[in-house]
């Protein structure tokens, strides 16, 4: 199994959009992926599935409380992907619990860090994953870094705007002191007057790191508004294929996968 983690330094950067389509068109071209949604303070993984929070039995919180296994908070959506398309492999989800006493008790802390590692390597082992992508908290904490030291590819998500800058250099810095193997650059919400290609180049010289995608600001996915997957909702979309894209470029990463 391969780690993916994607992590932005400031919310709004679309990376949990980009995550849930990402794991959408990997699912769909043949991957086990396991998506864990580790927004502690905000979590949306569900909302681009169409599942209701009552759907959710168990979430990562009560896991990392020590209220069940980590097993126990699996959620498969295998099924409900394929209403919409053909899925070839399977796609399973673990989420951070949206309640928000919830919230405010993970958010204070002491509740065993150290059984993240261990749950999601147990977990990737039971289902067998090729690909396990996390959708960390923005900004740093125990459990961020935690979960950026476990990842063999670390997506940073950053938009055009100052202080994603400012931002992606302290993110860029802390993956260099955890030796994480690979770390990769997604530019989202690019303006339609700039050109994507350009801004690529930019900020691939300015950090030394690869641009694995730029993405335009679009009409489509603010349309969709988080109540779906724009890969199946508009799968001719040119961001659409742009997900497909990356899936193929995640793919190709490490062939042969397993």
């Amino acid at each position: 199994m391969r780690i993916v983690a994607g992590h932005s330094f400031n919310r709004g950067t679309g990376q949990s959009t980009i995550l849930a389509n990402l794991a959408a068109c990997l699912a769909m071209n043949g991957k086990k992926v396991c998506l864990v949604d580790a927004c502690y303070s905000s979590p949306s993984s569900h909302y681009f599935f169409g599942l209701d929070t009552d759907e959710i039995e168990y979430t990562l919180n009560d896991y990392l409380w020590g209220n069940c296994d980590i097993e126990a908070a699996v959620v498969d959506l295998t099924r409900r992907l394929r209403v919409g398309t053909q899925v070839n492999g399977e796609l399973t989800l673990v989420s951070a619990s949206s309640e928000h006493s919830e919230i405010m008790r993970i958010m204070r802390g002491g509740f065993y860090v150290d059984l993240l590692g261990d749950g999601l390597q147990e977990l990737g082992e039971i289902l067998d994953s090729d690909i396990m992508l996390i959708d960390a908290a923005s900004g740093l904490d125990e459990p961020t870094t935690m979960t950026i030291s476990m990842a063999d590819l670390l997506f940073v998500i950053l938009r055009p705007d100052q202080r994603d800058f400012f931002g992606t250099g302290i993110l860029l810095d802390v993956a260099q002191k955890l030796e994480v193997p690979d770390v990769e650059l997604l530019i989202n919400q690019v303006p339609s007057d700039f050109e994507i290609s350009q801004v690529m180049d930019e900020v691939s010289r300015t950090y030394k790191r690869p641009v694995a995608l730029g993405l335009p600001y679009s009409e489509t996915v603010a349309a969709v508004a988080s109540a779906g997957l724009v890969v199946l909702r508009n799968a001719g979309d040119p961001v659409s294929r742009q997900f497909n894209h990356l899936a193929d470029h995640l793919t190709k990463h490490w062939e042969p996968l397993g």
